[in-house]
C-alpha cells in the first residue's frame, strides 16, 4: 500500500466534502428551508437520471481498469449517447435546460474520475475532483445571485463542461473494443442494478418527501444529509482507494476496522455536539438539528456496508451488493411512508437509520455464509 496515494485520495475527499458541505451550508444562509428543499428537488431529479444514463460504467471502469480491460472508449460513446437522449427527455418534461445539462455533464466528468481511480492515477483523480467543486462553488454562488433557485441547479451543471475536452483529448486515440465491453455486459448489468440501487437509496427519498411532505421539509431533511455526508467522508476514501486495490488481489482488513472506529467516534461526538452547535450556524433550520442527531447513528453502519461492497465488488459478486441495495431501499421507502406519516420529519430520519442497519447486516451474513460454504470446500 502507497501512503503517497492513499494520502492523495483522501485529501481529495475530504477537501471536496468540505468544500461541497461549505457550499450547501452557505446556500442554507441565503434562503428559507422551501427554497433549500426546492433545489434539491431539481437536482435529485437530474442525479438519479445522470446515472440511469451512465449505465452502471462507474464499478466496471475502476474494476476493469485496474485489470486492464480496455473498455473505457466503448464506455464512453455509449454513455454520452444515453445521457443526450436523457436531457432531451428532461427538457420535454420540465423546460428546465439546467438539469439537461447536469445530465451530460454528469456523465463525462464521471468517466474521467472512475476511470482515473481504475488505472491508480490517483493524483489525477485528486485534481479532477477538487477543480470541480471548486468551480461548483463559483459557479452555483454565482449564478444564485443572477437567476435565483434555477441558477444553482444551472452552475452545479457547469461545473461538469471545462472536462469535457480533457475526455476526447484523453480517448481519442484509443481503441473502440466493443468487443471486450460484450463481454463484461454480466457484470455491467449487476453493476448497473447496483447503482441504480445506491442513486436511489441517496434521491430516491427526496422524490418521495417533496411532493408527499412539500419542500420545506426536503429541506431540512437534506441539510441533515449534508451532515451526515461529512461523517462518512473518511468511508468513501477507504472505499475509493481499496476498491481498485482488492480488485487486484490485495485485501486491507485492518484498514477498514481503523475506519469503522474512527467514524464510530466522530458520529458519537456529532449527537453530542449537534444541539448546541448547530442553532448557531443553521437558525433558519431548527428541525434539522433531531434529525442529525438520529441520522448520525447511520455512519457506523454505511461504513460496514462499503467495507462488504468493496470486497464483494472485488470479487466480481456484484449481485450479492445489488441485493443488498434492494433490501436497504425497500425498507427505507416503507419507512418514509409509515414512519413518516407516523412521526412526521423524525420518522423519516429513524426510517433511514434503519434502512442502513439492515443492509449492513445483509452483507454480514452473506460474507459468514460464503466463508462457511468455503470451508467446507476446503475440508
Amino acid at each position: 500500500m502507497s501512503f503517497k496515494d492513499l494520502a492523495s485520495v483522501g485529501v481529495a475527499n475530504v477537501v471536496g466534502t468540505l468544500i461541497s458541505t461549505i457550499f450547501w451550508l452557505v446556500l442554507a444562509t441565503f434562503m428559507d428551508a422551501e427554497q433549500y428543499g426546492e433545489i434539491n428537488y431539481f437536482i435529485a431529479i437530474a442525479s438519479v437520471t445522470s446515472v440511469i444514463s451512465f449505465l452502471g460504467a462507474a464499478d466496471a471502469l475502476m474494476v476493469f481498469s485496474a485489470k486492464k480491460t480496455r473498455i473505457e472508449s466503448p464506455l464512453l460513446i455509449i454513455t454520452t449517447i444515453a445521457s443526450i437522449i436523457s436531457a432531451l427527455i428532461l427538457f420535454a418534461l420540465f423546460s428546465n435546460i439546467a438539469i439537461s445539462l447536469f445530465v451530460i455533464g454528469y456523465v463525462i466528468f464521471n468517466h474521467l474520475i472512475y476511470e482515473s481511480l481504475g488505472r491508480k492515477a490517483y493524483p489525477s483523480f485528486s485534481k479532477y475532483f477538487i477543480i470541480q467543486r471548486v468551480l461548483l462553488v463559483g459557479f452555483g454562488i454565482g449564478l444564485y445571485f443572477v437567476l435565483g433557485p434555477t441558477g444553482v441547479v444551472l452552475g452545479y451543471a457547469l461545473s461538469f463542461f471545462p472536462f469535457i475536452f480533457k475526455i476526447y483529448k484523453k480517448y481519442q486515440i484509443s481503441k473502440n473494443e466493443f468487443s471486450l465491453l460484450r463481454e463484461k455486459i454480466p457484470f455491467m448489468r449487476d453493476s448497473y442494478g447496483l447503482s441504480l440501487l445506491a442513486i436511489s437509496g441517496v434521491y430516491l427519498d427526496r422524490l418521495i418527501i417533496a411532493p408527499v411532505f412539500g419542500y420545506a421539509f426536503l429541506g431540512n431533511y437534506h441539510l441533515s444529509f449534508q451532515i451526515l455526508m461529512i461523517l462518512t467522508t473518511i468511508s468513501g476514501i477507504i472505499f475509493s482507494y481499496l476498491l481498485p486495490q482488492e480488485a487486484s488481489g490485495k485485501p486491507h482488513k485492518k484498514l477498514w476496522s481503523i475506519t469503522i472506529l474512527i467514524v464510530l467516534v466522530t458520529s458519537i461526538l456529532t449527537i453530542i455536539l449537534a444541539p448546541s452547535i448547530l442553532p448557531i450556524l443553521i437558525p433558519k433550520y431548527g428541525p434539522a438539528i433531531d434529525l442529525i442527531q438520529i441520522m448520525s447513528i447511520s455512519a457506523v453502519f454505511m461504513t460496514i456496508t462499503l467495507r462488504y461492497t468493496s470486497k464483494f465488488l472485488a470479487d466480481e459478486k456484484s449481485k450479492v451488493v445489488v441485493i443488498g441495495k434492494g433490501v436497504y431501499l425497500t425498507s427505507h421507502i416503507i419507512g418514509i411512508y409509515s414512519l413518516g406519516t407516523m412521526l412526521g420529519i423524525q420518522g423519516v430520519a429513524w426510517s433511514f437509520v434503519i434502512a442502513s442497519v439492515l443492509e449492513a447486516l445483509y452483507f454480514v451474513i452473506i460474507k459468514r455464509e460464503i466463508k462457511k460454504k468455503t470451508n467446507r470446500f476446503k475440508k
